[in-house]
């Protein structure tokens, strides 16, 4: 999946769209925003439907974060900030002030 992330990433660059530091910042901005997500459900529910597909998220977007990690040290890429990882991270602080906060009050 981050292999063609990266590639399309490539390809659009040309054109005017994001470069791969770009990409790379946005996927390591996004993970661990989906990933602590996942492990404040898994700690809060009791709902088994939620706790499964919390579950998969850590396992899903774990994954990729290691994959992407390996990626862009292979091709010794250093992640850029750009108006969509920005973006992501204003979003979130914005909605709740921190992930932890908005995750805690879909709890309650």
């Amino acid at each position: 999946m981050i292999v063609g992330s990266v590639a399309c990433g490539a390809a659009l660059a040309q054109g005017g769209g994001p470069t791969d530091p770009q990409i790379a910042a946005t996927v390591v901005t996004a993970n661990p925003v989906d990933i602590d997500a996942a492990k404040l459900a898994q700690s809060k529910t009791h709902n088994t439907q939620v706790k499964g597909f919390a579950d998969l998220m850590v396992t899903d977007h774990t994954g990729v974060n290691k994959s992407a990690t390996a990626l862009v040290t292979k091709l010794r890429v250093t992640p850029e900030s750009n108006p969509t990882s920005q973006s992501l991270q204003k979003s979130w602080r914005r909605q709740s002030g921190t992930p932890q906060e908005l995750i805690r009050r879909s709890f309650r």
